[in-house]
Parts: C-alpha cells; structure tokens; sequence
C-alpha cells in the first residue's frame, strides 16, 4: 500500500521549487515565527540593556556615597591620631616632672 501511495505523489520540479506560494502555511508560518523569534530576542535585550544602565547608575552612586565616607573615617582616622599623640606627648612629660620630683 505504500508504494501506491508513493506513486501518486507528483514529482518535484525546478517551477514548483521557485515558486514560494507553493508552500504558501509552511512558509508564511517560518516566517512569523522568525519575525516572533527577532522581536523577542529584540525586547530581551532592550531590557536587558536597561536593567544594566540601572545598575550601573547603583554601582556609579554606592561608588559616591562610599568615598564620602571613606574621607570621613580618614579625617576621624586623623583627628583621632592627633589627640594620641597628644595624650601621648602629655604622658611622657608628666612622667619627666614625675621623675625629676623623685
């Protein structure tokens, strides 16, 4: 039986090749889902462009307010250090009056 049917299937030639209609569903349905396919692809990576703009705003901000606070912690850093030295200054000359009273 599939031989039979075989045989009563028209032989393809070069004029039904060329002519894209022949298809017509097949190839009308190809290219939806292409065009689909290209404006998915298109949308996900407008989006993902957008997520990586946003993130790097975050990043560019965290980067800004980090630094201010960097400088704060230097300029405590120093504060801080300064009045060791001078407690330190302050020590060792009342441990000189100390000795020279002995």
């Amino acid at each position: 039986m599939l031989p039979y049917f075989l045989c009563q299937v028209e032989p393809i030639d070069v004029r039904s090749i060329t002519n894209p209609f022949d298809a017509g569903l097949a190839i009308g349905t190809i290219t939806i889902l292409f065009a689909l396919l290209f404006y998915l692809g298109k949308d996900v990576l407008g989006r993902f462009e957008k997520i990586s703009t946003q993130n790097r705003e975050t990043i560019k901000a965290i980067l800004i307010d980090h630094r201010e606070e960097r400088d704060d912690w230097q300029a405590e850093f120093h504060k801080s250090s300064e009045k060791m030295v001078v407690l330190c200054d302050r020590m060792i000359h009342a441990l000189a009056k100390h000795e020279e009273q002995n």
